[in-house]
């Protein structure tokens, strides 16, 4: 199931990559401070980079290992051509270990953000991530 979610993921990500280059984001507000426009975009570049690095490791070393992947026991997902064995597929798992790390940090960012934004500036950036969220006035 991990395997499963992690490669859909991998899919879904690289969708989502497409779609926003063909549909460019919704310009972020012209009061925000230029650090926080820089940090919001820094972090969503890093969320992207997460979300390819962590699948794209774990099916790495799940390949250089020669560990079969079944994709929710419905086929078997096809293992990348790399050899290496057991060694490689102990370094890519350290990356795979310490890029979830990474993506936690972020995650944290990303909610004590809009926590600020929603409780401190008192702004719509809440509003603009989900707008079942009332928008204030």
């Amino acid at each position: 199931l991990h395997k499963s979610l992690g490669l859909t993921i991998l899919v879904a990500t690289l969708a989502r990559i497409g779609w926003r280059l063909a549909h460019p984001a919704i310009a972020l507000p012209s009061d925000l401070p230029r650090w926080q426009r820089l940090a919001a975009r820094a972090t969503h570049v890093l969320f992207y980079l997460a979300l390819i690095v962590i699948p794209m490791t774990g099916w790495l070393a799940s390949s250089a290992g020669g560990r079969a992947i079944q994709w929710f026991g419905l086929f078997e997902w096809p293992l990348l051509p790399i050899g290496g064995g057991r060694e490689a597929a102990r370094g890519l798992m350290a990356v795979h270990g310490l890029a979830v790390k990474g993506l936690y940090v972020l995650i944290a960012l990303h909610v004590l953000a809009a926590l600020k934004h929603q409780f401190i500036d008192r702004d719509n950036v809440l509003h603009r991530m989900i707008p079942l969220i009332p928008r204030r006035p």
